[in-house]
C-alpha cells in the first residue's frame, strides 16, 4: 500500500471514528436536553403548586371559621383600601352594621352549638344578597359588616330593606332536642348604615358612627335599619 493509500485510509477510519463520536455526542446532548425540559416542566409545577397553596393559606387566613365569610382582618384592609380609593377618585360608598336581635336568648334556648349553627346559616342566606365587588365580613360576635362600594344613600337604604327581609322570611332550624310545636326559629336583624366619605375618611370613624345608627334602629323597633 503506498503512503497515499494509507492515508486515505486513515482519514477515512479516522472521519468514520468522529461521525460515530459526534453522533454520540449528538445523542447524549438530546437526552441531556430532554431531562432539562422535564426537570424544569417539574420545577414549574413544583413552584405553581406553591403559590396555589401560598394563595389557599392567605384566603384560609381571611376567613371566619364559624361563618365561612370574611373576617375582621379582611374587613380592616378591605375599608382600607376602599376609603383610599374613595379619596383618590372622588367616588363615595356606603357602610352597613348588622346586628342579629336578640340573638343571645337563642344561645340560652338551645345551646351554643346550635346558635352557631344558625349563625353560620344567617351569615350564608346574607352573603347570597352580596353584590359582585361588595364586601359581607363578620364584625365580631353576631355582628356584621357590609361594604357598598360606589353606593348612595338610597341605594344603601334599598340594600337594608332587602337584608332585613331576606332574614324574616328564613324559618330556622331550632334543632332536634327543640319543641316540634316550635321547631323553626323566626329572627330579624336591624342595621344602622353610613356613606363615606360624607361622614368620615378613616375606619374607625366610620365604624362608630354606622354602630350608633345601628343602636338608633333598635331603639327604633327590632327588624328596622337606619341610613345616614
Amino acid at each position: 500500500m503506498t503512503l497515499t493509500a494509507a492515508a486515505v485510509v486513515f482519514l477515512a477510519v479516522a472521519c468514520a471514528f468522529l461521525g460515530g463520536m459526534t453522533l454520540a455526542l449528538r445523542l447524549k446532548l438530546d437526552r441531556l436536553q430532554e431531562s432539562t425540559r422535564a426537570a424544569l416542566a417539574e420545577a414549574a409545577d413544583e413552584v405553581t403548586g406553591l403559590e396555589q397553596g401560598r394563595e389557599d393559606l392567605e384566603r384560609l387566613s381571611a376567613i371566619d371559621p364559624l361563618t365561612g365569610i370574611w373576617n375582621y382582618r379582611h374587613l380592616q384592609g378591605t375599608l382600607t383600601r376602599e376609603l383610599e380609593d374613595a379619596r383618590t377618585t372622588g367616588s363615595s360608598g356606603a357602610l352597613l352594621m348588622i346586628d342579629v336581635d336578640d340573638f343571645r336568648r337563642v344561645n340560652a334556648a338551645h345551646g351554643h352549638q346550635r346558635g352557631s349553627a344558625v349563625l353560620r346559616e344567617l351569615a350564608q342566606r346574607l352573603a347570597l344578597e352580596v353584590r359582585h365587588g361588595d364586601t359581607f365580613a363578620r364584625y365580631g360576635g353576631e355582628e356584621f359588616v357590609m361594604i357598598l362600594p360606589g353606593t348612595n344613600a338610597e341605594t344603601a337604604a334599598r340594600v337594608a330593606e332587602r337584608l332585613c327581609y331576606a332574614v324574616r322570611k328564613i324559618a330556622f332550624d331550632a334543632g332536634p332536642d327543640s319543641d316540634p310545636a316550635q321547631s323553626a326559629l323566626q329572627l330579624t336583624i336591624s342595621i344602622g348604615g353610613v356613606i363615606y366619605p360624607d361622614h368620615g375618611t378613616h375606619a374607625t370613624t366610620l365604624l362608630r358612627q354606622a354602630d350608633e345608627q345601628l343602636m338608633a334602629a333598635k331603639r327604633d323597633s327590632h327588624g328596622s335599619w337606619r341610613i345616614t
